[in-house]
Order: C-alpha cells, then sequence, then structure tokens
C-alpha cells in the first residue's frame, strides 16, 4: 500500500467519524442508572483541553465509554494482533503473487509489534489521566457526590489523597467519601486533606470490609472503631449509613442484606461495571420494596482518568452552603433515606455486554464514540489531519517515512508518560499508608513498560529515517 493510500484510509477515518457525529443519538447521557432514562438536573461537559488532545486520547476514550472496559480492551488487542498479521501476509502476497513462509514470519512480527504499541498504549492511559467528561448541574439544588473511592491508604490504591480530590473537582464533584479498605485510621488522614484547601470537593470518612456472608459493604459518613465487620455496623442505621456493592453479589445475598436493614446499593459502580442482570433486578425491587438508596459510585483506585459514574443529592439551598455543610446534607439523605432525592448517574451503559458486542467491541467502540464527539472535539480531528497531512507531505520529500514516525512519536509520549508515573509510584511514601506493595509492584512494572517503549520508540524512529535507496532494496527482497 502506498503512502498516499494510507492517507486515503485516513480521510475516509475522518469522514466516518464526521457522519457518526451528525447522528441525532445520544449515547453517552447522562443517564438515571436505575431505568436508563435522561438524568434530572445535569448534563455532561468536555473540557477544551481535552478537545486539543482528541487524537492521543481518543483510544481510551473509545474503550472506555463501553460496558465493560476490561473486555473491550482484550477483544481490541486480539482484533488488533490478528489484522496487523493478515495485512502483512496480504500485501506480501498481492507484492509477490505467491506466499513463502518467511511471509509469515513478517506476519506474525508485526502482529506482535502492533499488538506492543496497543498494549503500552493501554498503560499510558491506565496510568496517566486523561481527559474525560465532567458532570455540570443545571439544578442549584443538586450536590454531586462520590461514595467509594480510594487513595494510598487502601492496600491497591495509587494515588495521594490530594490528586484524588483534584481528579475528583476536575469531573464535577463536590463530595467525596474516602472509603478505605478495612482502615479507618487511614481514612481519618486521607479526609483531612480536603479540609485546607478550598478548591477541593470535601472528604467524607468511610471504610470498605467484607462481611460475613461475602458481601462488600462500605460505611459511608462515619468510621467504624474496628478496621472488619462486626454486628455492630447495622445496629444503628439512622445515624450510619450502609452501602452494598453489587460485585460478587447473588440474588440471596441481595435479599439477605436487604433484610438485615441496609440503606442500600451501589446499582452502577465503575470499577466493577459487570453486574449480571438478576442481581440488578433483584436489587431494584428490594429498593421499591424496602425504600433503600440506589448510588453509583467509582470505586476509583487510582487507574486512569476516565469517569462515568456520578451520584447526585437534592438538599435545599444548596448553593449557599459551605463545602461540609454540603457534605453533611448527603450523609443526612443517606440516613434518612430520602429515595426521592437521590439519583445515580452514568455515562452510557454500564453492565455485562452481548455476546456480539464482546466479539465486535472495537467497531461498536469506534462507532459509539464517534456518536458523542462535540463540534469541538471532531473539528480537533480535522485540524490534526490536516496538521499531519501537511508534515507527512514534507518529510516525504526529505526522504523520510511519516508513519513509522508518527507512531514513533505516539510511542515516545506513552512511554514518558509511563515511565514518569512508574518513578512517582516508586518513591511515593506518605505516613500511615498501606499501599506499599501495590505501589512498589505497579510501579516496578511501569519503569520496565515505560523504559521499552521509549526503546521501541527510537527504533521506530530509526526505521522512519531509512534511506529511500534502502527502503527500495529491501522492498524488493
Amino acid at each position: 500500500m502506498t503512502p498516499p493510500a494510507r492517507e486515503r484510509w485516513g480521510f475516509l477515518l475522518l469522514l466516518l467519524l464526521t457522519l457518526l457525529a451528525l447522528l441525532p443519538s445520544d449515547p453517552q447521557g447522562p443517564f438515571d442508572a436505575r431505568d436508563w432514562r435522561p438524568a434530572q438536573g445535569v448534563e455532561l461537559h468536555f473540557p477544551v483541553w481535552g478537545a486539543l488532545i482528541e487524537p492521543l486520547s481518543a483510544p481510551g476514550q473509545a474503550l472506555a465509554g463501553e460496558p465493560d472496559v476490561r473486555i473491550a480492551a482484550v477483544a481490541t488487542l486480539l482484533w488488533i494482533t490478528a489484522l496487523a498479521t493478515f495485512c502483512t501476509l496480504y500485501r506480501r502476497w498481492r507484492r509477490e503473487g505467491s506466499f513463502r513462509p518467511i511471509h509469515l514470519g513478517y506476519a506474525l512480527g508485526n502482529g506482535g509489534i502492533a499488538a506492543g504499541m496497543f498494549l503500552a498504549y493501554l498503560c499510558f492511559a491506565l496510568l496517566v489521566p486523561l481527559p474525560s467528561w465532567t458532570l455540570i448541574t443545571t439544578d442549584p439544588e443538586l450536590v454531586v457526590a462520590d461514595l467509594q473511592t480510594h487513595t494510598v491508604y487502601s492496600h491497591d490504591g495509587l494515588v495521594t489523597p490530594q490528586q484524588n480530590l483534584a481528579l475528583h473537582r476536575a469531573r464535577g464533584f463536590d463530595v467525596v467519601a474516602f472509603t478505605e479498605h478495612n482502615n479507618p485510621s487511614g481514612t481519618e488522614t486521607s479526609t483531612a486533606a480536603s479540609r485546607d484547601d478550598e478548591r477541593f470537593p470535601w472528604a467524607i470518612p468511610g471504610t470498605e470490609v467484607r462481611e460475613p456472608g461475602d458481601a462488600f459493604v462500605l460505611a459511608v459518613g462515619w468510621v467504624p472503631t474496628r478496621p472488619e465487620w462486626t454486628r455492630q455496623w447495622l445496629d444503628h442505621p439512622e445515624r450510619h449509613p450502609v452501602i452494598a456493592l453489587a460485585w460478587r453479589l447473588s440474588v440471596a445475598d441481595v435479599h439477605r442484606l436487604a433484610a438485615d436493614g441496609i440503606t442500600g446499593f451501589e446499582i452502577a459502580n465503575a470499577g466493577h461495571p459487570d453486574i449480571p442482570l438478576p442481581i440488578r433486578d433483584a436489587i431494584l425491587a428490594e429498593a421499591r420494596n424496602r425504600n433503600l438508596v440506589l448510588v453509583a459510585s467509582s470505586d476509583w483506585h487510582g487507574w486512569g482518568g476516565f469517569w462515568r459514574t456520578w451520584t447526585t443529592v437534592r438538599v435545599p439551598d444548596a448553593q449557599r452552603l459551605s463545602r461540609s455543610k454540603k457534605a453533611e446534607a448527603v450523609v443526612d439523605a443517606l440516613r434518612q433515606r430520602r429515595v426521592e432525592d437521590i439519583q445515580p448517574v452514568v455515562v452510557g451503559y454500564l453492565g455485562p455486554p452481548s455476546t456480539w458486542h464482546t466479539l465486535f467491541a472495537p467497531f461498536s467502540a469506534t462507532l459509539r464514540y464517534g456518536m458523542e464527539l462535540s463540534p469541538l472535539r471532531l473539528a480537533a480531528w480535522w485540524v490534526w489531519g490536516a496538521l499531519y497531512l501537511l508534515v507527512a507531505t514534507w518529510l516525504r520529500n526529505q526522504g523520510w517515512r511519516p508513519l513509522p514516525l508518527l507512531g514513533a512519536t505516539l510511542l515516545g509520549i506513552s512511554g514518558a508518560g509511563v515511565l514518569l508515573q512508574g518513578i512517582r509510584l516508586s518513591t511515593l511514601s506518605l505516613p500511615g499508608m498501606t499501599a506499599g506493595e501495590t505501589l512498589t509492584e505497579v510501579g516496578g512494572w511501569a519503569l520496565a513498560v515505560g523504559a521499552s517503549t521509549l526503546l521501541g520508540a527510537l527504533l521506530m524512529f530509526r526505521r522512519g529515517r531509512e534511506p529511500q535507496a534502502r527502503r527500495n532494496r529491501t522492498s524488493a527482497r
């Protein structure tokens, strides 16, 4: 395939994104997670600076909007590897008119390179917070809360309390619950980080533990005296709200926890989106029958910056309240089970995908991503496309290869971002934090992946600078 043909494929991609953006559809919402109707009193906003780097964050945005990002990522990896292998075989066959065993080796090598590039980008998107949706309230009486999130005071957290609060501020939150794993004292330390900076959301205390039936439950707005489950958790629900995660529940667990007197359930969890439909139906039924609260939480531990879940709470005169008073009002709404005032909000659909959706995840992700593009984000694609065309023409006239140089640039950005995060994680230390082993392990992997990716970027850059004559000789062979 000649370079102009590659650029024609790029032009067709821009046309496809433009056509999708013009469709009268609304795949992102925001929606009420209980019935998938449009959420009330809120709208989504995408940051301007995010539009400026749209092509860089686009693959992550596309995958993050799928029903289950983990399934979508695996399916995309398989598709990229298979397509890169097939295209290499096809090009060799067209060029030479026959198939030789060595062609399979070239094809598998290119498939491995494509898979490696995707995995490097995936590490970048997981460790470097990229732009994402912000929830804006159009109703002045709504307070936006996240009732489950974690810091390094949980054993598997990757961010400091300050970093956590800064990202929550960027995503539109007024109140954040630090529900550290089995660590009431750590919760006290992490929540204190919000007190001195008026720009941060107000942090309320909480704890996540596993109860005897193997369900995970959250203390929200209060701190238990012990770092594990005791029956006292359910003694005073009117003072101590308890929210159960839907993750890993059975239908029997849902009925048992509801009968035990918990305050409510998470109906949407961005960290564990794969809530089976029978579990979801049981939660909705118990919520109707027992007047239980339903919330949508991020369960954010520091992986990536894409956002899909919020909980809004209606509070009279919310705009006039201080940060701490808003937080108190949120906890009061939970205590009183004011179901009519609490709304779980999500972007798109969270849940187990269908078989066809799983098999063709990268294509459905691309279609959905195109349909949610705003005019500014779409314009960014065209501007970057035109810029690439100008630079590619100049590079080709100088005897360089534009596409490998573009790949080297993207790999260099990804590698540098992952490497810097690896350094941060490997050197992070705060008094009393519990994530030491996790930080060391993830930081070590990030250092290795970042360094390897930078090396790959260097090799690809050298390939892009191959003289024309040498490329012709290689093609002839």
